[in-house]
């Protein structure tokens, strides 16, 4: 491996030398925090000769290199570059901001203009938007543009405050008559500072090298991340063999596109978390730690292998996005119980789950497992974790962890729903065995309270009273979950000391609620629970329930028991 070395400033680099980002590495990520951190670092730092850190290279034709490390502090530096150069611009100087385009554009040997930084994803964005020198802005709404271009999108606005932010800093007197003149200066000395940013030049000898290297490199403020070194794995393993069309960087894309349209709902390490589970639910145990060298020494540099799990990932990503957001499941009377059902566990958040129902939506999408078996399995689910950490709030351990991941493992590797009923019983069976008790739930279950104040248990205590409602013969009073909502029998407004309580509380409509119940007493509220025929038999009210402390504790008592009843697997 052939390694040169030298000391650069950023200008040498910005004139004579093209940067490609290559298809293996991560898109644009910086977030606020990093633009403001990178932003303070260059520009309030009052040393001339500041240091940024190394940036790899390798050679592709020169001028033109494939930017392996620093792509993200360059495509910052470039933002820079083209906020100054609008802010020239904003003064009249055209001439000075034709200067500073020189280091955002230039031109090759056939003397053709050619931007300096060259990513494929933002592709026209970055381009179009930001370094041209005639803008084309077209208002996209956040819908219009991929998570990439938002980020640089972001980055570029916050760039253009920080540097009106700088230079109300110097408070010059806008009636001076050289008020212009010093504005242009206080520029050009910022135009100085990012031009002479000091960095060390790493340039690689070919790519099959920077494959290699940008599996150990941390960019600066970012580490790598899983997908990262995944991407780079399967790429360096599908070369590309279409001059206009990399469909391996298509299918990756189009994977992370999909993810991240949740991404607001989730953490920071979408792709990560679905890799994580779904190598666990399709291929071999392992921890998100090892995650990475598992894939690598399963995978190898078999091209076929690579391209199989890269096309297998990608379209079962789309039953990851079930779980994550059950509402892309298509709404109707057949598929409403499994939606409710996933809604539930994404509202428990227990993610440990998360390997055996992408198994089981894989299963149902190849058509192997009926709707009505996936509905009992992902309903059993569902009812285990409302017991074992909504209402006992237990935590979930290695046992539990590793009966899902195997679970996972057998269901995606079944072959018929004869099959799939045999491992239902047996997962079952194992998780009866971890299941709380009866006395442990109702323990629990009678301790849960809700009001304006206090509403850590609200959708627990709401899933509870759902399922009273949901098992009532005939369901004379049905509504939807989304418009039922909690009542105190006891109105809030009496402040008194066991109103919060679970006994206290019971579901209905919220136009009932809102129109009718409102803040009544007692008696006359129940009066029009009867005219409304809702079921206060299956709620344990009558007509005659007082609503003591010793009735609302009983009352609790009672829902517990017939809850638990209702929801023990």
């Amino acid at each position: 491996m052939k390694i040169e070395a030298q000391d650069k400033e950023i200008q040498e680099l910005l004139r004579g030398t093209f940067f490609k980002i290559p298809r293996f590495q991560r898109a644009y990520s910086w977030e606020t925090d990093e633009v403001e951190d990178f932003w303070t670092d260059i520009v309030e730092n009052q040393d001339a000769n500041y240091f940024i850190g190394s940036v790899v290279a390798y050679i592709v034709d020169k001028p033109m290199v494939g930017l392996v490390d620093g792509q993200q502090r360059f495509t910052t530096i470039t933002i820079i570059l083209s906020a100054i150069r609008e802010k020239f611009k904003e003064l009249g100087e055209d001439e000075l901001a034709r200067g500073v385009q020189n280091y955002i554009e230039g031109q090759d040997a056939d003397n053709k203009k050619q931007f300096i930084l060259a990513p494929e994803s933002s592709y026209p964005y970055f381009q179009r938007e930001i370094q041209k020198y005639d803008l084309i802005n077209l208002n996209h709404s956040s819908n219009d543009i991929s998570f990439e271009e938002s980020k640089i999108k972001e980055a570029y606005t916050l760039v253009k405050k920080l540097l009106n932010e700088y230079l109300e800093k110097f408070r010059l007197n806008k009636e001076s008559s050289t008020y212009k003149e010093t504005l242009i200066q206080k520029v050009k000395e910022l135009r100085s500072k990012i031009l002479k940013l000091k960095l060390v030049y790493i340039l690689l000898d070919n790519e099959v090298d920077a494959y290699l290297i940008f599996e150990t490199l941390n960019a600066r403020g970012k580490e790598l991340n899983v997908s990262d070194l995944v991407k780079n794995l399967l790429l360096k393993n599908l070369p590309n063999s279409h001059i206009d069309y990399d469909e391996s960087q298509a299918l990756w894309q189009t994977l992370i596109d999909k993810l991240e349209s949740v991404k607001d709902k989730q953490d920071k390490t979408i792709v990560d978390q679905y890799l994580y589970h779904y190598w666990n639910a399709t291929h071999s145990i392992t921890t998100a730690k090892k995650l990475f060298s598992t894939i690598k020494d399963t995978l190898g540099e078999k091209s076929e292998d690579c391209e199989k799990f890269l096309k297998n990932l990608v379209e079962n990503s789309e039953c990851y996005l079930n779980i994550l957001d059950p509402g892309t499941i298509d709404k109707n009377i057949r598929n409403n119980p499994l939606i409710y059902s996933l809604k539930v566990i994404q509202e428990l958040k227990i993610k440990i789950i998360y390997p055996l129902l992408l198994s089981l939506l894989i299963s149902y999408k190849k058509e192997i497992i009926s709707m009505r078996l996936l509905k009992i399995f992902v309903s059993t689910i569902e009812q285990f974790h409302f017991q074992f950490n909504g209402v006992c709030r237990r935590k979930t351990g290695g046992t539990l962890t590793t009966l899902y991941n195997e679970t996972a493992q057998k269901v995606y590797k079944a072959i018929d729903v004869s099959e799939l009923s045999t491992i239902f019983n047996d997962f079952k069976k194992s998780l009866s065995k971890i299941a709380v008790s009866k006395d442990e739930f109702i323990l629990n279950f009678e301790q849960l309270s809700y009001d304006n104040k206090n509403t850590k248990h609200k959708n627990i205590i709401k899933y509870s009273l759902f399922m009273i409602l949901e098992n009532v013969p005939n369901k004379p009073y049905s509504s939807e979950f989304t418009d039922l909502t909690i009542e105190h029998l006891i109105s809030q407004s009496t402040k008194t000391p066991y109103m919060s309580n679970i006994g206290n509380l019971i579901l209905v409509g919220s136009k009932l609620n809102n129109e009718k119940l409102k803040d009544l007493e007692l008696l006359n509220k129940i009066k029009i629970l009867e005219d409304h025929k809702y079921p206060l038999q299956e709620n344990f009210l009558d007509s005659h329930w007082t609503g003591s402390e010793e009735l609302i504790n009983i009352r609790a008592k009672k829902l517990g028991e017939e809850i638990y009843n209702l929801t023990n697997i």
